[in-house]
């Protein structure tokens, strides 16, 4: 990853006065030789947030927040230390570069990118409010003010074929350039452009710093696509972008961050006070956008349409929130009704309220399950149990899962501890399977075996588990030739713990249909799996470069686990000279042959690859 370096930092904080900048936020008062103002991150009626213009720091002596002007606007915009850089560095007009192999080509064509998308989203906007139109009425009708207007920059695309090519190409700039914005198309015929949007209200979509990088339309007609995304461009990408969350990271409600469906849920939801509201830009909810939400927030709601497709939304989502730690909890609003119809009938404090009632992902997990069987007869108090049993089988927490247990216990009048018993012992079913030279289970991984990753620079890092991918698509490809992999492979060296669970029931689960059922939690990565393209390499090559990585590997996490044990020894205090003497020539004898077994095993990968 790149970095910036130290002296363009200090250039970028130089090129601003702290007070100016942290006037942009608060109200700062001279006082002496100083500033003062009421701290902005802690409710106070005195001001105790003092600024040094001299140091160019703050301090604030209420809740003790400090630091320089990098700091302040990491804090106060939520951003992360380069993003931070960026931002102060536009405000100076100081380019910031990452430390990388970048041509000039390539940041030019990307500055280039950003200034068109700006200039559209001024165009579209001044169409949309210059003058009474379609796209004003249509909004007004919507409910959406002048305020959520101009704080979303919502614009127009007139009904013409090339009114916004004409306005960029007036400006200088090449069709063949703005084309890379996916704002322009070419016709059929190849020799002639025309505009992507037309007759839509127009959505710009910004990253976290505030730059337009790309834009979503809605027709004003009864036209399809109802809606139109731009394409993915060098600087958008759909599976890394929230609508909204360039506003909503400023206003941040309990650490907590509303995910909704569409551009007009959270629109309404702002423009009603709920402040806090994210999209996803017409995808699924992805991984990526699951750590873009952990960034920002430790729980979400999830307020997606009560509909059928809604649900399935839910569910999807919860599975990537869960992957990345994050507390969840479902605002189910009817199947009728969205958010953006809810808060403008119920309002901000009810809304907020119902937020509060709303189940975590389990509990809401639970109540589908149940939704699916009738609780009166038997069958389906079994059928209801099985389901249940799955799902607290993922639970991590013991304390949690014995407390939904008991719940469910309930329901189907069964004791808690019968319940449990169940739960645990299925848990156990494909964590204890042996390795063939060991024994080890998965529920107690020989620590040589998975934390050998850790040795890995992070570029092979990523290939090592790419290699693991096309392993496990190669079985799931090709059952018959399981036996194959497992004769060279066992469980516990797959690195990562999904990789492990997988390759357990595809080792040793024979019934497709149990495996595929007990592995729909993993469904996501599955799929990933499947979607790769194995004639990266056969099957042969790709054993041969992974078990070449996993040896080398684990002899260098052994050699670093013996030097950090020989060097425990030299500093302990509890050892005669004599034996520890004994013990670190045992230790040096075991680091020498596995330096030969290094030099060895990589002099004999050089032959191959002179071969």
């Amino acid at each position: 990853m790149g970095k910036i370096s130290e002296n363009k930092v200090e250039e970028i904080k130089e090129a601003h006065d702290i007070v100016d900048i942290i006037g942009n936020y608060i109200e700062v008062k001279s006082s002496g030789s100083s500033y003062k103002a009421l701290c902005p991150f802690h409710n106070e009626k005195t001001p105790s947030f003092m600024i040094n213009k001299e140091k160019q720091i703050y301090k604030c002596f209420g809740c003790g927040e400090g630091g320089d002007v990098l700091q302040f606007v990491m804090k106060m915009e939520n951003l992360d230390f380069i993003d931070s850089l960026k931002m102060l560095g536009e405000k100076a007009n100081i380019n910031v570069e990452l430390e990388d192999d970048i041509s000039d080509h390539e940041r030019q064509e990307t500055k280039l990118l950003y200034d068109i998308n700006r200039k559209a989203g001024l165009f579209y906007y001044r169409k949309l409010t210059s003058s009474q139109n379609k796209g004003l009425q249509y909004l007004k009708n919507r409910g959406v003010g002048s305020n959520e207007i101009k704080a979303f920059g919502l614009g127009l695309a007139e009904d013409r074929w090339n009114s916004l090519l004409e306005y960029l190409t007036k400006d200088n700039y090449s069709e063949e350039t703005i084309e890379k914005t996916g704002l322009i198309l070419k016709n059929k015929k190849g020799d002639r452009y025309y505009d992507r949007f037309r007759n839509r209200i127009i959505f710009p979509i910004f990253n976290t710093r505030g730059m337009v990088i790309g834009f979503g339309g809605r027709v004003l007609d009864q036209s399809l696509p109802k809606y139109l995304n731009s394409p993915e461009t060098k600087i958008f990408n759909k599976r890394k972008t929230l609508y909204g969350l360039n506003l909503a990271k400023k206003n941040i409600v309990s650490q907590q961050l509303i995910l909704v469906e569409g551009y007009m849920d959270v629109i309404a939801l702002y423009g009603n006070g709920v402040k806090n509201a994210v999209a996803t830009l017409g995808t699924s909810l992805t991984k990526e956008h699951g750590q873009l939400l952990k960034k920002y927030a430790k729980e979400v709601v999830l307020a997606f349409d009560g509909d059928e497709a809604g649900v399935k939304a839910t569910l999807r989502s919860i599975q990537i929130l869960e992957n990345e730690g994050l507390k969840i909890r479902i605002l189910s609003l009817g199947k009728k009704e969205d958010p953006d119809d809810f808060i403008r009938r119920q309002g901000k404090d009810t809304f907020y309220r119902r937020i509060k009632e709303s189940p975590n992902h389990i509990e809401y997990q639970i109540q589908k399950i149940r939704d699916n069987y009738s609780l009166e007869s038997t069958e389906g108090k079994v059928d209801f149990s099985k389901e249940a049993i799955k799902l607290l089988q993922q639970v991590k927490s013991p304390i949690e899962q014995e407390a939904y247990a008991e719940e469910v216990a309930k329901e189907l009048n069964l004791s808690k501890e019968s319940l449990l018993k169940e739960i645990r012992e299925k848990n156990q079913k494909y964590t204890n399977k042996p390795s063939k030279d060991q024994g080890t289970s998965l529920g107690s991984k020989d620590r040589s075996r998975t934390n050998y990753l850790h040795t890995m620079p992070d570029i092979e890092q990523d290939g090592h588990i790419k290699l693991e991918k096309l392993i496990i698509k190669f079985m799931m490809d090709n059952e018959d030739r399981i036996p194959f992999i497992k004769e060279h492979v066992d469980i516990e060296d797959f690195s990562i713990e999904k990789h492990q669970k997988i390759v357990g029931y595809l080792f040793y689960e024979n019934q497709r249909s149990t495996r595929d059922h007990e592995l729909q939690e993993h469904k996501e990565l599955l799929d990933e799996i499947s979607s790769l393209d194995r004639q990266e390499g056969e099957i042969q090559k790709i054993l041969e470069d992974y078990l070449y990585n996993l040896k080398k590997y684990k002899l260098i996490y052994r050699k670093k686990s013996l030097e950090k044990k020989q060097q425990e020894l030299i500093e302990s205090p509890n050892f005669e000279k004599e034996e520890v003497d004994r013990i670190l020539l045992k230790i040096g004898m075991e680091i020498m042959e596995i330096n030969k077994e290094l030099q060895n095993h990589q002099s004999k990968e050089g032959r191959g690859q002179d071969e």
